[in-house]
C-alpha cells in the first residue's frame, strides 16, 4: 500500500500497526484506511511520487 512511497508526513510503523489490526480484525479501521489512501491518491496527483 505504501511501500513505493516516500511521503516524510507519514509514520509507516503506525500504519502498518493499523493495517494489521484490521486485517486480524481486532479493530475496524477501515475510515482511517480510506482516509489514506484517498489521500495517497491526492499527494500522488497533486504533488507526484517521491
Amino acid at each position: 500500500m505504501i511501500d513505493d512511497s516516500n511521503i516524510p508526513l507519514l509514520d509507516k510503523t503506525l500504519i502498518l500497526k493499523v493495517w494489521n489490526q484490521h486485517q486480524s480484525a481486532a479493530s475496524d479501521n477501515s475510515n482511517k484506511l480510506w482516509a489514506l489512501l484517498m489521500f495517497l491518491d491526492w499527494y500522488r496527483q497533486r504533488v507526484g511520487r517521491s
